[in-house]
């Protein structure tokens, strides 16, 4: 089976595709508000996967033609910036719209046999998601859509994203059938992944000493602010965003006999919280 993905990143969907037989024809996927940022990216998927990526816009794309196999698959990541709450400044912008028809007008171009969006779930209510379902309606696609949790499929993170699932034609798309238990942050990070630290103010040591969440738990560093994000070993990770990783503001807490001692997680810990290949 092959599959076009459209704004594939890093590679996520594409390594969850080849788990179940699905191989990357090619994937669009470029930022030209940061270049440098996305040309790294795509050399990285581009050496992982000994796979393409077409470093234009899916405006671009469209524009050019390309000739592609039949496709089994077509994998759509659009950008959940403007749609995630946990941006303050959320809300649907004009190049949202765009984005959205050019990937109408992909679609229509391949056809694809199947159709997978996922996005997080503010999205559905966009008039991005409304555009796109319009366009996927006319084609003859039949919908499914379903609201998830990762930590609920093997990704020990609390991760909530829809995904929608389109065919061409009358089909059972079956359900999406989560595990009983959530996957834990404190089963896959071990003690090679930890890196001993101190950089967390003192206030916030002293606000995490006197809490009653046990002596040795996941959270993140600040500078003070109340409503810490705090996981004990019987839970998933909370939501690791782009920000949070980027500030390398993560670590676990240790309280040993009245002494705060902290460690910052190592980037091979990280990608285990995504659940990536050594």
């Amino acid at each position: 089976m092959k599959a076009l993905y459209l704004c594939g990143g890093g590679g996520g969907g594409t390594l969850g595709g080849l788990a179940v037989g699905i191989e990357p024809v090619l994937n669009v996927d470029c930022n030209p508000d940061r270049l440098a940022r996305s040309n790294a990216i795509a050399d990285v998927y581009e050496l992982n996967f000994n796979s393409p990526v077409y470093r234009k816009t899916i405006r671009e794309f469209y524009g050019d033609s390309v000739s592609l196999p039949d496709l089994d698959f077509c994998v759509v990541s659009l950008p959940c910036l403007n749609f995630s709450s946990a941006n303050l400044n959320r809300g649907e912008r004009r190049p949202d719209l765009t984005l959205a028809a050019d990937t109408a007008n992909v679609i229509q171009r391949y056809l694809p046999k199947n159709l997978i969006f996922e996005n997080v779930p503010n999205w559905v209510n966009s008039e991005s998601f409304r555009l796109l379902s319009f366009s996927l309606q006319r084609l003859g696609y039949m919908m499914s859509m379903d609201i998830v949790d990762a930590a609920y499929f093997g990704v020990p993170q609390n991760r909530r994203r829809v995904i929608v699932r389109a065919s061409l034609g009358k089909v059972n798309f079956g359900q999406l059938t989560p595990t009983e238990t959530p996957a834990l942050w404190d089963d896959v990070i071990s003690y090679e992944d930890m890196l001993l630290s101190n950089k967390i103010s003192l206030q916030q040591g002293q606000e995490l000493m006197g809490m009653a969440s046990g002596d040795y738990f996941l959270t993140e560093k600040t500078n003070g602010r109340r409503n810490l994000l705090i996981r004990g070993v019987d839970q998933p990770c909370f939501t690791l965003t782009s920000g949070l990783l980027r500030a390398k503001n993560l670590c676990i807490v240790d309280k040993l006999d009245g002494f705060l001692q902290t460690y910052d997680i190592a980037w091979n810990g990280i990608k285990k919280l995504f659940t990536f290949p050594e």
